[in-house]
């Protein structure tokens, strides 16, 4: 479900798909804690998301049907940071103002097979 928010199963990119005001509190509390401790803090916005839609009935299910009919970031709101990517790659077009952004050191990876 995050691969396939972040560009598609091809790229080595993962997008958080759940919005953070979607996730309550006391989730995120519980992941950084266990992720902080494990010396992975970097990995709590995914893991959050994860442990979220771990936590609600068939919502990865339901993310992977609407990933089967097209671009998840075309059917649900990508979170500012992943719609940034996703412009910056080329693939979403630049809205609400927003101009397309070209990374210097994230460009390969926006290239699909590149890991």
């Amino acid at each position: 479900m995050q691969d396939c928010m972040g560009g598609g199963i091809e790229t080595s990119f993962m997008a958080q798909v759940h919005q953070d005001k979607e996730i309550p509190d006391w989730l995120r509390d519980r992941v950084t804690r266990i992720y902080s401790i494990a010396g992975m803090s970097r990995a709590v916005p995914w893991e959050v998301d994860a442990n979220w839609a771990e936590e609600q009935s068939n919502v990865t299910g339901e993310k992977l049907e609407m990933c089967a009919k097209g671009p998840l970031w075309e059917q649900i709101t990508p979170t500012p940071m992943t719609k940034e990517w996703l412009i910056g790659c080329g693939w979403m077009k630049p809205q609400d103002g927003l101009q397309p952004y070209y990374p210097d050191k994230k460009k390969t990876y926006c290239t699909p097979g590149k890991y």
